[in-house]
C-alpha cells in the first residue's frame, strides 16, 4: 500500500525474490536482488528422480522473471555470473560475497584443552543438500575415537536419527538448532569444524557461506566440497 524507491529482496528462496518483484511492479520502484541461491538449478539436481521434477518448467518461468525484473543483481559466489547472464544478457551482476557477523570477532576461539575424543562440529541445516546421512555415519563407524557433533535442522535430519544403523554409535550427536550465543560457546568447544555438500553438479557453483564464520574462529575446516 506504500511508495517504495527501492525494493531488496533475497533469493535464499525463490519465491522470496519473487515476492520483491512483485511488489516492485505494483509500486514501480526500482529492484534489487540478491541471489544468494540458485534454486532452480538445485532443484533440478535434486527432483531429477522425482515426480515433483513436473514443477520445474513453472520455477523457471518464476526464476526468469524475477531476475529480468530486477534493476540490479548481486551474487555471492561468482559462480553465480554466468548463469544469471545466461538469463538476463544485458545485466553485469555484482559479486559481494557473504561476511562475518562481528560477534566471532569479539570472542577466543582458541583453546588449551585437550580433549580425550577431538570434537568434529557441523552447525547449519541438514537437507539433502548437505548430504550429511551419506556421510557422517560412515565416518562415525571408521573414527570410533572421534566424537561428531551436529546442530541443526532440516529435511534430512530424520534420516540421521531414525536409521537403525545408527543407534549404536555412540561418538555422534543430533542436536537441535541453538541460540546464537550458545553457538559460540559450540565454537569454542570445537577442535575441528565440518563442512559437506552433496555431489550434486549444481553445487560446483556455490560458495558455502559457512566458510566464512568457520573461518572466522582460525580453526581447522574439514570440507567434503567440489567446484
Amino acid at each position: 500500500q506504500k511508495k517504495w524507491d527501492i525494493i531488496i529482496a533475497t533469493s535464499g528462496r525463490l519465491m522470496t525474490a519473487c515476492l520483491g518483484a512483485w511488489i516492485a511492479k505494483q509500486t514501480n520502484s526500482k529492484l534489487y536482488l540478491d541471489i544468494r541461491d540458485l534454486f532452480t538449478d538445485t532443484m533440478d539436481n535434486i527432483l531429477e528422480k522425482k515426480t515433483l521434477r513436473i514443477l520445474m518448467p513453472l520455477f523457471y518461468k518464476l526464476e526468469k522473471w524475477a531476475f529480468c525484473s530486477a534493476d540490479k543483481i548481486n551474487v555471492v559466489s561468482a559462480g553465480f555470473v554466468d548463469y544469471v547472464k545466461s538469463i538476463k544478457p544485458d545485466l553485469s551482476p555484482s559479486v559481494h560475497t557473504n561476511g562475518v557477523d562481528k560477534i566471532f570477532f569479539k570472542n577466543n576461539f582458541s583453546t588449551d584443552q585437550v580433549q580425550l575424543k577431538p570434537l568434529v562440529l557441523y552447525t547449519g541445516n541438514i537437507g539433502d543438500g548437505q548430504g550429511l546421512h551419506k556421510i557422517i555415519p560412515k565416518a562415525a563407524k571408521e573414527f570410533k575415537n572421534i566424537q561428531f557433533r551436529l546442530i541443526g535442522d532440516g529435511s534430512a535430519r530424520e534420516l540421521l536419527t531414525d536409521n537403525h544403523s545408527n543407534e549404536s554409535l555412540n561418538n555422534v550427536e543430533v542436536l537441535k538448532p541453538v541460540l546464537r550465543s550458545d553457538l559460540i560457546n559450540e565454537y569454542q568447544k570445537a577442535d575441528i569444524l565440518f563442512l559437506h555438500l552433496n555431489d550434486y553438479k549444481a553445487f560446483n557453483k556455490v560458495l558455502p557461506s559457512k566458510i566464512f564464520e568457520y573461518a572466522a574462529t582460525c580453526k581447522p575446516i574439514l570440507a567434503g566440497v567440489s567446484g
